[in-house]
């Protein structure tokens, strides 16, 4: 699964790409995830893998398979 969104913010890339990799804080922002559990202690990227709870969908682990620092993320899950 491949997502991509996009919005007009007023905030820097640095600001912006910080709240994207603190993925533990995502359901404070979104009401499409219940609760993430890091699954790595090192650093965010390659490799990470996550536990993701959303509403009326199945658990899932995710894994990050490509990390451009302070561009963009993939994950598969």
């Amino acid at each position: 699964m491949n997502l991509q969104t996009s919005i007009n913010i007023r905030a820097g890339i640095e600001s912006v790409w910080d709240t994207l990799v603190d993925v533990e804080r995502w359901p404070e922002w979104s009401r499409s995830i219940d609760g993430i559990e890091r699954l790595d202690n090192a650093a965010f990227g390659i490799g990470g893998r996550v536990r993701i709870r959303q509403p009326r969908v199945p658990v899932a682990i995710w894994k990050v398979t490509e990390f451009e620092l302070g561009l963009k993320r993939r994950c598969e899950g």
